[in-house]
């Protein structure tokens, strides 16, 4: 499975994070249900991308390379993937950082680099978080 897809099936289907995201919107994210809690694979679309929606998040793969060899054969890829989320204040960022890095931990990724700054184009906080799996499932 594709990394960015694994991760945004934990996440999206995690009550707990859900739970977070409607308390801190105040609400569901789409009411038509079309989208699963603000949570996308590779872009957002720009009717999502303001204030009264977050928070919300991306998320989009970033490397998948050849890991772990014995006797010349590959026995693991490593695959490494961003998650963005946007949120309005550091205390959101914080509640959401510690759930986030929580699912995937038990789930074998590991975090590697974070980033946090304001997204002039929103005016919301943003969060970069890179995250590295080891898929030894290679057949599927």
């Amino acid at each position: 499975m594709l990394a960015e897809t694994r991760a945004y099936r934990l996440l999206a289907n995690d009550s707990e994070l859900n739970s977070l995201f409607d308390a801190l919107r105040g609400g569901k994210f789409d009411k038509t249900g079309q989208y699963i809690q603000g949570i996308f694979l590779d872009d957002i679309p720009d009717n999502f991308k303001k204030v009264e929606s977050a928070p919300f998040m991306r998320i989009n793969p970033i490397d998948e390379n050849p890991a772990i060899y014995s006797d010349d054969e590959n026995l693991a890829e490593e695959q490494t993937i961003q998650i963005d989320w946007w949120c309005t204040s550091a205390s959101q960022s914080l509640q959401i950082k510690k759930l986030v890095d929580k699912i995937l931990k038990r789930n074998g990724h590991i975090q590697y680099y974070s980033k946090r700054y304001k997204d002039p184009d929103i005016n919301l906080k943003m969060n970069v978080r890179k995250y590295r799996v080891f898929d030894f499932d290679l057949e599927n």
